[in-house]
């Protein structure tokens, strides 16, 4: 089943086509990879019109692909609503019950069947290092029962919270180092 019957696919929003001076602008927050991955200090504002209706929001349960680089993220509750720049193929699921997101993430990051089409695609005279949306839609994608597909999308919650956790420990880890350290060289400098 090709991808463009499971999901309406479009570019995110070319931002500068929204910063009109004449128009009533409000400051959205616009998604980016680091931000997407949880680096707050990543988040970024734009003044834009909120209201027109081409601007591109992220909606909870879609699916957005990075087309420079090889991160896809489902959209959760922090995101929604956030302004989807031009970098990001947006993935709106028609029907939920037939495509769970993180399935469709599972399917963009590694399966065999995508990689073999991305590996034509890219053999067909594609010199460009990112993908098309048209080239999207037509991607092939084969779709298990809603029941397989929730499994593997539970697997891939369970990896998603582990990373995250384990990057928390890290974090932590090195401010109790660089606490340890600072505190020495501050300690011991007096004696100097």
């Amino acid at each position: 089943m090709k991808l463009k019957t499971l999901c309406e696919i479009t570019n995110g929003s070319i931002l500068s086509r929204f910063q009109k001076l004449d128009a009533k602008k409000v400051a959205l927050p616009v998604l980016s990879v680091k931000a997407a991955l949880g680096d707050r200090e990543d988040i970024s504002m734009a003044a834009l019109e909120v209201d027109h209706p081409q601007l591109v929001r992220a909606q909870q349960g879609d699916v957005i692909m990075s087309m420079t680089q090889p991160n896809v993220f489902v959209i959760d509750e922090r995101l929604s609503g956030w302004v989807v720049p031009s970098t990001f193929a947006y993935f709106h699921i028609k029907e939920p019950t037939q495509l769970n997101p993180y399935y469709l993430k599972w399917f963009f990051e590694y399966s065999e069947e995508y990689r073999r089409q991305l590996h034509l695609i890219q053999n067909s005279g594609n010199m460009v290092q990112f993908l098309k949306i048209g080239e999207l839609k037509e991607v092939e994608i084969t779709v298990p029962p809603i029941e397989h597909q929730e499994k593997i999308a539970h697997m891939m919650q369970l990896i998603e919270q582990e990373q995250r956790l384990y990057q928390q420990k890290i974090e932590k880890q090195k401010t109790v180092m660089n606490y340890m350290g600072n505190q020495w060289i501050k300690e011991n400098q007096n004696g100097n």
